[in-house]
């Protein structure tokens, strides 16, 4: 039965906003007067009513009541507890005791329990799947044994009124023990009603191996009658005293005119009409506005509107009186300590105008108050956490929540912001969802929900609970920015995922919400320069510059990219920009010095070098840098101890290594011990780095005697990432146009980061052979391999060794049967998973003590182990000598600057000192720069060449322009140890004789075996004095100049240099040749595997004799222990090294060699 509490008032107008219907009925107090007094009816004397067809005037305002009813309406349709609790579904909840374990239940989904370490979860078990039809079981059992239904209220304990869902499914018990290895986890949830607004799992029990009990507290099951607590109801009894009619008509009026006179003071205040308002107060009695005391607080709240506090506080002060005073006065008082910012102060007088109220009976303005003293108490905890007490503030908070929860949303709100700054995110999202349980409307409750998700790496959820907020308020500003940063986020692990079109995507939407967020238009250029739509990758890059002009990594990256699509200006510009923004920024320092390093401005790339180490020493690729460009200047020692230090920071630097064996071919002979040792060491550990090679394929009947008539094609493929206008394209077009496509077919994994004319030249040849052209650039070398293994490819050609951008790693993972090197370097690659290195007899006779990796495959006479292809854009016609007209010789040369050491330098200074009045044409890209200029010419004049003979001329871009420079020099000098291969041949094609010295390696004979092949061996000297001779006595001989001239290029096109289809021929030989022996080899392995078999079978029986510990024969071909060691150092540092090769999310590095 309920409690009653009467409250009597002095005459006034019925309340009529009562929660629950009432009967009104007159009652004589022991005093002898008389009270109409509003009885409240229970639901029972209301359906009771209704069924009797007696309609009584009671006044409705509840929900749970309904609108008023006739006799002939029905009754209102039950809701079940699942209706009232799907607000649930689609959320997911947390819950943590403080130990190892965190539960979560998805609602109608899932339970489950893990450990997170971090942002990462271990150790995660699943705790059932919702089952509705156990759910349904267990409610039919709840009925049957009357938990449920057909229970009194009164009777129903408190630990039996949830309900239940049940989870099953989940996962095995095999952790537990072998009793309950085939047990599978399940949970059963149980939903309570939590009044104080609550939301969230408040439990969890285990009463049974792997059962499982979580408790759910939620406000929305209180809306179930049955779930509601079991206690004594309160009902309210208002009564007013009943005065004769002539009092009342004069107590009426009073009210009226008080209330008129009153609102209408009020809103002229508030319209800066304080005069009028006071004015209109004047004229009312102080009778009719309720006494001394009530003029008094609406002078107060007049004032007050006007800004009059001090006036206004003393109105109402003297309004409040000594004691208990008017309730509007204490109210007014709290309002003005509230807005000065006595919360402590406003706290008190708020509660003080509350309790009046409640004395006086007045619960409507007690309700108002109650939310006033909420919001002061809750400024007064956010006062005490601005001051550093947060445990003070804390208290506070859930004071407000102890004594008012019904409008504690605010303090809900309050605590979960000073909860997250303690670092308890389960326990601040709970107090969110209370706040927004109290004030559904609570937009940035929701936003801190989702701040709280994003802290815990919880990206949807987050994404939702900021779209939740929006919903509520569309302009919610921060709103926006938290949902547009937490995208910018999701999108980020999207592209860790290589999901890139989902990344674009995502941070584009977080663009939608807030058009300034400068990291997604940041990692949108990042997603888009991955995938190669670099227009907009360029534009994202330059919108967030201009957003944040200072943010370097941007206009490094954007400089980046505009390099690589050849407008180098503007990538200057951008990498200028970014070193303003950041002066001790390596990157752009280092890009800077790579772009002036390729237009040949030595001593500004090598200023920007140096103060790219200097503000990181440990900057690897500025290290390697230095050294690509000291050897492009001739340099080559130093050069040397630049790669050296890149290796000292990084040890699986393949760039440094592989520039270090590169350059030794400028300064040493290639038959030395040091330089073919050097190869072979790097060979190992890179083979050891890269890791192991693909599954061997196995030879089938169709394979031998491939490329041969009545046979299938022989397929062989061609990698290489020169493709273009580069020395590499000239001499690998010959075979590209001249396959058999009857028998051979021709594969191109071009993995070229250029195109241009000579690239689509490229690929018209190789489609007209019948081959295929695959553009491979994007792919990883591993991805490379699989690309060749799915094609089939028989034999594997690479055409750069340890040049520039090479793909070695994936020859090293075999994906081809036989595999070959040729053209790109002058030395073995050093790699035994490369088994054939095709070369000619002159530049690698029988006799040779230069030593390879691979075995050589030497081209037969008269062709070399090249074929050259003029480039198109070549003058069509050759020059007159130039001495003719000039009336001196002009020696020349147009090779890299790398090449002319001291020993070349000693050498042509003879020749020009026997040959008066002669001048020296030297084309080098280093000449860009004027410091190099200069020291070159002293250093030749050291040897007593006046720096009026020589020309040091920089690059010509146009390939027209470059060959035309020809038409300048009479006769070229070649350099050595290292010869020209692509110049000497541009040199004979424009008409140019060329003088070569001859030596004991692949790189000091190229020069001789050219000349050979077109029978110029008078050209070609077997040691210094020739070299001089030859020189000096054919620039003596003008005649023989003009006519060696006149036909060079006819005998250089005749000659079996330019055969692209005898060349052609000898070449596709070799392949078939190696590739059948590759069929015959894997024919005696597998009659091998069968004679093992038989003899196996043979011996089954002698088991003793068959089963010695470690004396296999595979173990006689495992590594030295110093390879071992050299093993497990690179294994060490692989991750790091491959880290290193990725295109950078927050910034791009350009690696040079």
């Amino acid at each position: 039965m309920p409690r009653y509490v009467v409250h009597l008032r002095e005459p006034t107008a019925m309340d009529s906003s009562s929660l629950t219907p009432t009967r009104l009925t007159t009652m004589t107090a022991s005093d002898g007067k008389r009270y109409s007094c509003a009885i409240p009816l229970r639901e029972s004397e209301i359906e009771s009513e209704l069924e009797e067809g007696e309609v009584g005037d009671f006044v409705e305002s509840d929900s749970r009541a309904g609108r008023k009813r006739g006799a002939s309406e029905a009754t209102t349709t039950t809701t079940s507890v699942d209706e009232h609790l799907q607000p649930l579904e689609g959320r997911c909840f947390y819950y943590s005791n403080g130990d190892w374990w965190t539960y979560e239940l998805c609602y109608k989904d899932r339970a489950s329990q893990f450990h997170r370490e971090g942002t990462t979860r271990v150790s995660s078990f699943s705790l059932g799947r919702f089952d509705r039809a156990a759910t349904e079981r267990l409610e039919s059992e709840r009925n049957a044994t009357g938990d449920v239904e057909d229970v009194d209220d009164a009777l129903l304990s408190e630990d039996r009124r949830y309900h239940a869902h049940v989870f099953t499914g989940g996962a095995k018990c095999e952790d537990v023990g072998a009793a309950y290895e085939d047990l599978a986890r399940e949970s059963e949830v149980r939903f309570v009603c939590a009044e104080d607004g609550g939301e969230g799992l408040s439990a969890v029990e285990e009463p049974a191996t792997c059962k499982y009990i979580l408790t759910f507290r939620t406000s929305l099951a209180c809306n179930a009658k049955e779930l509601r607590p079991n206690r004594p109801e309160v009902e309210h009894i208002q009564c007013s005293l009943v005065e004769d009619q002539d009092q009342d008509d004069a107590r009426a009026t009073r009210e009226a005119v008080r209330g008129r006179a009153w609102e209408t003071a009020r809103a002229l205040a508030r319209s800066g009409r304080g005069r009028d308002a006071l004015e209109t107060l004047a004229r009312t009695s102080t009778e009719a506005l309720g006494g001394i005391s009530g003029r008094m607080c609406a002078e107060g709240e007049c004032l007050e509107a006007m800004g009059m506090t001090t006036a206004a506080y003393e109105r109402f002060r003297a309004a409040c009186g000594d004691d208990d005073g008017r309730p509007e006065a204490w109210c007014g008082l709290g309002r003005l300590a509230h807005a000065s910012g006595a919360y402590d102060e406003a706290t008190k007088c708020y509660r003080r105008g509350r309790d009046r109220f409640k004395e006086l009976g007045a619960m409507d303005e007690a309700r108002e108050a109650d939310q006033t003293l909420a919001a002061a108490w809750t400024d007064l905890g956010t006062t005490h956490k601005a001051a550093g007490d947060v445990e003070r503030a804390l208290a506070t908070y859930r004071a407000v929540i102890a004594e008012l929860p019904w409008c504690a949303a605010a303090a809900y709100y309050n605590l979960g912001v000073s909860l997250v700054e303690c670092g308890q995110l389960v326990e601040a999202e709970h107090a969110y969802r209370r706040s927004i349980a109290v004030d559904p409307t609570r937009a940035e409750a929701y936003c801190n929900i989702g701040v709280v998700f994003k802290m815990m790496s919880r990206m949807d959820e987050a994404v939702e609970a900021y779209e939740h907020c929006l919903r509520l308020a569309p302009d919610f500003e921060l709103g926006r920015k938290n949902l547009s940063l937490v995208l910018t986020d999701q999108g980020t692990e999207f592209k860790m995922k290589n999901s890139l079109s989902a990344a674009m995507a995502t941070y584009e939407r977080a663009l939608t919400y807030d058009s300034l967020n400068v990291e997604a238009y940041y990692n949108l250029g990042v997603a888009c320069a991955e995938a190669e739509e670099y227009d907009r990758a360029i534009i994202a890059y330059e919108t967030a510059g201009r957003l944040r002009p200072h943010y370097a990594e941007v206009w490094n990256n954007a400089g980046v990219l505009y390099k690589e699509r050849g407008n180098d200006e503007r990538a200057m510009e951008y990498y200028h920009r970014a070193v303003a923004c950041n002066p001790n920024f390596a990157q752009p320092l280092n890009n800077l010095g790579v772009l002036h390093t390729m237009s040949g401005q030595a001593q500004f790339a090598l200023d920007a070098l140096q103060r790219a180490v200097t503000v990181d020493p440990a900057y690897a690729v500025a290290h390697n840098n230095i050294g690509v460009l000291l050897r492009d200047t001739g340099d080559i020692e130093h050069a040397c101890d630049a790669y050296r230090e890149c290796v000292r920071h990084s040890p699986n630097d393949r760039h440094a290594e592989q520039n270090y064996l590169l350059a030794l071919n400028y300064i040493r002979r290639g038959e030395e011990r040091e330089v073919c040792e050097a190869h072979a060491a790097w060979g190992t550990r890179f083979a050891k780095l890269i890791g192991p090679p693909l599954k061997a394929r196995r030879a089938v009947r169709q394979d031998s005697g491939a490329g041969t008539p009545g046979r299938r094609k022989l397929v062989v493929g061609y990698v290489s990432p020169d493709m273009y206008t580069h020395s590499v394209s000239y001499f690998a077009a010959a075979p590209l146009r001249s396959h058999d496509s009857e028998m051979i077919k021709p594969i191109v994994y071009n993995v070229a980061k250029f195109r241009d004319a000579q690239t689509e030249r490229l690929r018209k040849f190789t489609l007209e052979s019948g081959g295929e052209w695959r553009d491979c650039a994007t792919l990883t070398e591993a991805e490379l391999a699989e690309c060749i293994r799915n094609d089939s490819v028989d034999v594997l050609v690479e055409l750069t060794g340890h040049t520039a951008n090479n793909r070695l790693g994936t020859m090293v993972l075999e994906p081809a049967p036989v595999q070959i090197t040729w053209i790109g370097y002058p030395n073995t690659t050093g790699l035994r998973s490369i088994r054939y290195r095709i070369t000619d007899e002159v530049c690698d006779p029988a006799a040779t003590k230069q030593t390879f990796t691979e075995q050589l495959v030497r081209l037969p006479s008269p062709y070399a182990f090249l074929c050259y292809t003029p480039n198109p854009e070549a003058p069509s016609t050759v020059s007159l000598a130039p001495c003719l007209s000039v009336g001196y010789v002009t020696f020349g040369c147009f090779n890299t600057m790398a090449k002319v050491t001291a020993e070349v330098r000693t050498v042509w200074s003879r020749i020009m000192l026997a040959t008066p009045g002669s001048r020296l044409y030297f084309k080098s890209k280093a000449f860009a720069c004027e410091v190099i200029r200069q020291r070159f010419l002293t250093q030749m004049a050291a040897y007593g060449i006046e720096s009026w003979r020589i020309d040091c001329v920089p690059l010509e871009k146009a390939t027209s322009s470059h060959l035309a420079m020809y038409d300048r020099v009479d006769i070229a000098l070649d350099t050595f140890p290292y010869a020209g291969t692509t110049t000497t041949c541009e040199s004979l094609y424009m008409g140019v004789p060329v003088i070569t010295l001859s030596g004991g390696c692949h790189a000091h004979n190229v020069g001789k075996s050219l000349l050979k092949t077109i029978g110029l061996d008078e050209f070609v000297a077997n040691d210094v004095e020739a070299y001089v001779r030859i020189a000096t006595s054919l620039a003596k001989d003008t005649k023989r100049m003009s006519e060696t001239r006149s036909s060079l290029r006819d005998k250089l096109l005749r000659s079996p240099l330019c055969d692209a289809n005898g060349f052609t021929r000898e070449l596709e030989s070799i392949y078939r040749e190696l590739w059948q022996r590759w069929c015959d080899e894997q024919a005696r392995a597998t009659d091998a595997e069968s004679d093992l078999d038989e003899e196996a079978e043979e011996k089954e029986d002698d088991e003793d004799r068959c089963s010695v510990d470690g004396v296999e024969d595979g173990s006689k071909g495992e590594s030295n222990s110093s390879d071992n060691d050299t093993a497990e150092q690179y294994a060490g540092t692989s991750a790091e090294h491959a880290e290193q090769g990725e295109f950078s999310s927050k910034l791009i590095d350009t690696l040079e060699i």
